[in-house]
């Protein structure tokens, strides 16, 4: 379409009361998905299902559509959305659309009208909604919004069709029956869709073992909870996937998944041994970007103390780096353990001719991080101390950067 036409119509539209501005085909249309999870308990352990709102413009037509899958469709299932006040209330029978899938659609203009006598169907965002059979229900989620989930044309809601994530290594922890045992935690959302992961890997490991996922049931309370089994991925792998596209609940049925971040994960076997410790990583807009810092010693010759994060990897890297000490000596890296009340030794190091040495730590393998923590986060700020490794004089003192 030109621009002298476009001119034509704009001006058209002053006299006939039509909107201004680029008259495109659908640019009014607007869709919005969430998905169904399983609730605590549900009859079916692998039934899944979303929900779906439609607006098209050039008709002035809105859609809700809630489909189930996964499930036995010969057991009469029925949906149920809340009211204004609350109270889930029938809609209607749920037919068979395939082998093992039932759906409803309402529609503004065909079929079935929207729940409550509404043609808006943004009226019914954030309601409730159960897909039951029998009395139980198997399926509940809420109608999505617009303005928060979903593509769509021109006006659509939030979100883009790409997966927004963040994964971070584990370690072993002091004591860990696995010498060799590594693993990630990792987290995702997609805008389109409003679906969301929690994942657990381990791998390196012994798959004839039965392993759990333990989650901290708040960041700090040190209290963990038993979220998953874990199933084999692979020869020496096993995982756990909470994909709420598969119907699962999120660990402690958290509505976004960053709720997750800042706790404390373990994975354990059947016996309660700890073989790999973490903490779930922030899903900060996706950011994938390394992260690094430093800060230096004071004392004697020179040195500093690095950190960095790189959740591409995914590693976390621990250096502590002295210069221009005594040459070919052995000196001792002390950090102070609020644990234990007291500095504790981490290792020792032996300058070379130049009279430097360096103590890395690198996760990605699985390897632990000085006093057994989780993450560099929690050594943020810990003091340390460089000792002569023959006298124990304290050469150099310097504390932990954070991120």
């Amino acid at each position: 379409m030109s621009t002298r036409t476009l001119l034509a119509l704009s001006t058209l539209a002053l006299f006939v009361g039509l909107p201004t501005g680029p008259l495109l085909a659908g640019s009014g249309d607007k869709k919005a998905e969430s998905p169904l999870i399983r609730p605590t308990g549900a009859p079916d352990g692998d039934s899944k299902g979303k929900v779906r709102t439609e607006r098209d413009g050039d008709k002035n037509r809105d859609r809700l559509k809630v489909e189930a899958e996964n499930i036995d469709p010969n057991l009469g299932f029925q949906l149920f959305v809340a009211d204004a006040g609350g109270v889930m209330t029938l809609i209607g029978a749920m037919p068979t659309n395939g082998f093992d899938e039932v759906e409803i659609e309402l529609d503004t203009k065909e079929g079935p009208p929207l729940p409550f006598g509404v043609t808006d169907v943004e009226e019914l965002a954030g309601r409730a909604v159960e897909v039951r059979a029998g009395g139980q229900v198997y399926l509940a989620g809420t109608v999505p919004s617009f303005a928060n989930g979903g593509g769509g044309g021109g006006g659509g809601g939030g979100g883009g069709g790409d997966w927004i994530k963040v994964k971070a290594s584990m370690t072993r922890p002091a004591g860990a029956p696995d010498g060799d045992a590594s693993g990630t935690v990792e987290l995702r959302r997609r805008g389109k869709d409003a679906r969301q992961r929690f994942q657990v890997e381990a791998e390196h490991i012994d798959t004839s073992t039965t392993f759990s996922v333990w989650l901290e049931t708040a960041v700090g309370s040190g209290v963990m909870n038993d979220v998953g089994t874990m199933i084999i991925d692979d020869a020496n792998e096993v995982e756990l996937e909470l994909d709420t596209g598969d119907g699962a609940q999120l660990p402690f049925n958290v509505a976004d998944v960053n709720e997750l971040a800042g706790r404390v994960v373990e994975v354990r076997d059947a016996g309660g041994a700890i073989y790999l410790i973490g903490v779930v990583p922030h899903l900060a807009g996706g950011a994938m970007a390394t992260d690094k810092s430093k800060a230096p010693l004071s004392g004697e010759g020179k040195g500093e103390i690095r950190v960095k994060s790189n959740p591409k990897k995914p590693t976390e890297v621990f250096e502590v780096r002295v210069k221009k000490l005594a040459k070919k000596s052995p000196f001792d890296v002390f950090m102070y353990d609020a644990t234990a009340g007291q500095f504790v030794l981490v290792t020792t190091l032996q300058t070379n001719g130049g009279g430097n040495a360096t103590y890395r730590v690198k996760t990605k393998k699985g390897h632990p991080l000085p006093l057994g923590v989780p993450s560099l986060a929690s050594l943020a700020g810990v003091a340390v101390e460089i000792r002569d490794a023959s006298t124990g004089t304290i050469l150099q003192t310097g504390a932990v950067p954070s991120l």
